[in-house]
């Protein structure tokens, strides 16, 4: 299943790493989940790293980390899907 969630968020230039936190399902385990910031402007290089998967309460989030390499703040889009 592939995602693409418009304005998810925003960061500084040459900023990070930032968390970045998301549910899917309300809280469902959809299994190994690859995401990562989409920039939406010019200037703005986005890295995704650590990806991790956080079992609380039976409600299942995945997180990465976020970091602008470039030198322009940037809001981003959540791209990703599962992995098969």
């Amino acid at each position: 299943m592939a995602y693409n969630v418009a304005n998810f968020g925003s960061i500084n230039g040459n900023t990070g790493p930032i968390p970045v936190g998301y549910v899917i399902g309300g809280g469902q385990n959809a299994g190994a989940q690859f995401a990562q910031g989409n920039p939406q402007s010019s200037g703005a290089f986005l890295v995704s790293s650590n990806h991790e998967i956080d079992l609380n309460g039976g409600q299942t989030t995945y997180f990465f980390q976020l970091t602008n390499t470039g030198g322009q703040p940037t809001s981003f889009t959540l791209a990703g899907g599962g992995l098969s």
